[in-house]
């Protein structure tokens, strides 16, 4: 009996390990409950962050990110400050008028009013300081005191969001992403050991998919 409950113990641990961390935090009431409110406001929105959470972290264990948790946590909630921008706008298949863009640029300060009662400092600055870049260039604050785990969610989410398409751009195929991310690499607006990170990671995928099919 003894040993029957340490062998299912072994293996309830086994299958546990081997889930993926952003599936745990799908589950989490806290986490659900504003994946929920995105979902509900804008689907491509969620299925954008879920997707970016999933390559961060792929790219953090590569790394070996310490708060792995709350850098995934991060990802995921990065973009939750635009349940606030209308429909009409975020999904407009024109260019932005200059008050339309800046409603949008609103989003990560928005997002961190939403959610930073509930979260990690860490947290926080992910959603606040997604767009921000490291030589100052970015928004909302210009800042150039990013966090490691920002800068990680940064690269992921410009790669996913460079790489799918929507309805006001095409999809870029994934060498002219990763060209676009390591010229920002270059003008020091991101970090390149990050982005060399993703791109040893999608081209293994890459790899993997040509070998399936």
């Amino acid at each position: 009996m003894i040993e029957a409950v340490r062998i299912e113990e072994e293996y309830n641990s086994f299958i546990n390990d081997n889930i993926p961390l952003v599936d745990k935090l799908l589950s989490d009431e806290k986490i659900n409950r504003y994946m929920a409110s995105l979902l509900e406001s804008s689907p491509d929105t969620y299925e954008h962050s879920v997707a970016v959470a999933r390559l961060t972290e792929k790219v953090a264990k590569k790394l070996k990110v310490k708060n792995l948790e709350e850098v995934v946590t991060g990802a995921l909630l990065h973009d939750i400050g635009k349940i606030f921008v209308r429909d009409e706008i975020l999904n407009k298949p024109d260019s932005l008028t200059d008050e339309e863009f800046d409603n949008i640029r609103l989003h990560p300060i928005n997002g961190l009013f939403y959610i930073m009662s509930d979260f990690s400092e860490e947290v926080n600055r992910i959603v606040r300081d997604h767009h921000e870049k490291l030589d100052g260039s970015g928004y909302f604050y210009g800042i150039t005191d990013i966090t490691f785990g920002t800068q990680i969610v940064t690269v992921c989410d410009m790669y996913d969001a460079m790489t799918h398409k929507r309805v006001y751009k095409v999809a870029f195929p994934v060498h002219e992403s990763l060209k676009l991310l390591w010229k920002d690499a270059d003008k020091n607006k991101i970090n390149p050991m990050v982005v060399e990170v993703l791109s040893k990671i999608v081209r293994e995928e890459e790899k993997t998919k040509l070998t399936d099919n």
